[in-house]
């Protein structure tokens, strides 16, 4: 069965496509030289990418961790939520698209926060 992936553009804009490699793109995006990304059938300037996420990240469902990108709550398994969040932080600190836990790809000028899904203090304040 193909993966599906939801595309956030930086302008709101969303759609679904398939036959994406998160880790590949990730290495590309954040090449400075780079300008330009295909995802799918489509070509964008790479700045214009919010972020990518397979389709289970879009619901909490059995997952553990939660990130709020913009007005986006996005979800993934991780072994270690307190390890997951210390290297998320420290790819945020160093990379302008950042890989989380090869489920999304997210441009770092969306980043909210992260925390593992059972921490409700920072989920409600917004």
């Amino acid at each position: 069965m193909e993966q599906k992936f939801l595309v956030s553009l930086m302008d709101g804009i969303k759609f679904w496509t398939t036959d994406v490699n998160l880790s590949t793109l990730s290495g590309v995006m954040n090449q400075n030289n780079i300008f330009a990304v295909k995802i799918g059938n489509k070509s964008f300037q790479k700045h214009t990418i919010g972020f990518i996420a397979k389709a289970e990240a879009i619901e909490e469902g059995d997952n553990n961790v939660v990130m709020k990108l913009n007005n986006e709550l996005l979800y993934t398994m991780v072994d270690d939520t307190d390890k997951a969040i210390t290297d998320l932080t420290d790819k945020l600190n160093k990379k302008d698209y950042v890989l989380l836990n090869d489920s999304i790809l997210f441009n770092r000028g969306l980043f909210q926060y992260a925390e593992p899904c059972d921490n409700k203090e920072t989920q409600s304040i917004g």
